[in-house]
């Protein structure tokens, strides 16, 4: 009997336990949060002078984390400019406080840029960037120096590039920007004067030029207001070698290089192209290849458009009525969506320069033998100066000597 009670209250509390730990409950800390952290204040306050601080402390609603989603470190989430190398970021729980290494200087226009990055214990970022402005001197220069930052090899906008701006007469002291979405970058409140100014393609993200880095240099002499370009590119002194000869087809070569030369080289009169016994073949042109690709596929538009106009067919009216249909559907739907869209856009900016050369076209005046090797000299000048004769060799694949297959007739069996 006691037994068979003991056993019963047993079942009883493993059901009575089984059916609490089923029921749903809230995490411990209360209902979930979803809200990223919100900044409180910062001291000193923006656009004050004569500031006399040992931190600049940005004041959270809540806890944050030691470890940012942007970066290891929260030193990677702030930035401050002037600095002789990265901040000090110390946690405090609910803030960080925030000094250059060295402590502030005297008489300089400080700009802290607290980056998207910081986040709470429950892993919600902020998205939004914080500027603070402050001197500690008796003002604030109203100057401004703005750019883009292109990557040179593609002619086209670096995103997120650095940019460091460093007195010519103070080597000790670093303005830093980081540009934005399509390379734009500005660098506000600098002291009149000369600066030599270097934007870097940081791939790794570390604020500092590496080995192989694209980067480029300006010297600019700031009185109110400036501006420049910046074209990165690897910026070695060596110029480039042949890295492959592809025959493209009987009178088109296609030379690709280890290291760009610059666009603005004349490229005719450089490439020489020798048979076996040192007899040159005749070239007639020498352009970048991507000038060269473009017109082979324009030509073959042309070609493609007038072959499709030539069939009268019925099939081939309807699918150039097709096409045009839908080429004018596409149309009105971009423009029905930027008429209904009414943000303000500005444009990406482009570059004035063409891109680096990497690759060369050349045509050829007679079509070499096949089975042949021939040899290619280039008279290659780097982006930074400095000749050099590359040199490589090529041949023309043999036509396909196997015959052709034998088709059997499958009723008759005969071929």
């Amino acid at each position: 009997m006691r037994r068979n009670t003991g056993r019963a209250l047993a079942i009883v509390l493993i059901a009575t336990t089984l059916h609490t730990c089923a029921q749903a409950t809230l995490p411990p800390g209360g209902p979930p949060d979803a809200v990223a952290p919100q900044l409180l204040r910062v001291a000193p306050e923006s656009g004050s002078v004569r500031a006399q601080l040992r931190d600049v402390v940005f004041q959270f609603d809540e806890v944050v984390s030691e470890r940012p989603s942007a970066g290891a470190t929260l030193a990677q989430v702030v930035f401050i400019s002037p600095s002789s190398g990265e901040a000090e970021v110390r946690w405090r729980r609910s803030s960080l406080a925030v000094r250059p290494r060295g402590g502030w200087r005297e008489n300089t226009t400080y700009v802290v840029t607290l980056l998207p990055g910081v986040v709470d214990l429950r892993g919600n970022a902020r998205d939004s960037t914080t500027i603070l402005v402050f001197s500690t001197g008796d003002s604030i220069p109203n100057t401004r120096f703005t750019g883009v930052v292109f990557d040179w090899l593609r002619a086209a906008p670096a995103p997120r590039a650095l940019v460091q701006a460093r007195p010519a007469d103070d080597s000790t002291l670093v303005y830093y920007a980081e540009a934005d979405s399509v390379g734009r970058f500005l660098l506000p409140f600098l002291a009149p004067g000369t600066y030599i100014v270097r934007a870097i393609i940081d791939g790794n993200r570390n604020r500092a030029l590496d080995p192989r880095e694209l980067w480029d240099t300006v010297r600019v002499t700031l009185r109110d207001a400036a501006s420049a370009e910046f074209y990165a590119f690897a910026n070695d002194s060596a110029p480039p070698r042949i890295s492959s000869v592809t025959v493209v087809d009987s009178l088109t070569l296609r030379v690709a290089l280890d290291g760009p030369v610059s666009p603005t080289v004349a490229l005719a009169g450089i490439a020489d192209v020798f048979t076996p016994d040192s007899v040159p073949l005749a070239v007639t042109r020498v352009v970048p290849w991507a000038t060269m690709s473009a017109e082979r596929a324009e030509r073959d538009r042309v070609r493609r458009d007038s072959v499709e106009r030539a069939d009268t067919s019925s099939v081939a009216r309807a699918a150039r009525d097709r096409r045009l249909r839908d080429s004018l559907n596409r149309a009105a739907a971009i423009a029905d969506s930027a008429a209904r869209d009414s943000t303000p856009r500005t444009p990406a900016p482009r570059a004035s320069r063409p891109a680096l050369v990497t690759e060369i076209g050349i045509q050829l005046g007679a079509p070499p033998v096949p089975g042949t090797t021939y040899r290619v000299r280039l008279r290659l000048t780097g982006v930074l100066g400095g000749e050099r004769d590359a040199l490589s060799s090529f041949s023309r694949a043999r036509p396909d000597s196997t015959p052709p297959a034998v088709r059997r007739d499958t009723a008759t069996g005969r071929r």
